[in-house]
C-alpha cells in the first residue's frame, strides 16, 4: 500500500503511529522506516494495519513509486547522495 494511503486512513481515524504501532503490536519504527523509504511494512503487516483502519483490499497492493519515497526523504533531508 502507499504511504499516503496509509496516512489518509491514519488521519481520518484520529490515531497516530505510536497508537496503531500498540494496538497492532508493532515498534514504532515500522511507520518511521516506511515513511522515510527505509523499508515497507511486509504484505501480512499491511493487511492488518488496513483492516485497522478500514482501508479497502483495492488500495493494498499499490505501491510508492522511487518518486515519492524521494520526495519524503527530501522534504525531511533524509536523502543522502
Amino acid at each position: 500500500m502507499k504511504y499516503s494511503t496509509y496516512v489518509e486512513y491514519r488521519d481520518r481515524s484520529g490515531l497516530n503511529d505510536y497508537q496503531i504501532s500498540l494496538k497492532l503490536c508493532y515498534i514504532p519504527s515500522v511507520f518511521s522506516d516506511w515513511k522515510y523509504g527505509r523499508s515497507t511494512p511486509k504484505l501480512d503487516k499491511q493487511m492488518k494495519i488496513a483492516k485497522l483502519l478500514k482501508i479497502p483490499n483495492s488500495k493494498i497492493l499499490e505501491t510508492d513509486t522511487k518518486e515519492e519515497v524521494d520526495a519524503r526523504k527530501d522534504a525531511h533531508g533524509k536523502r543522502s547522495g
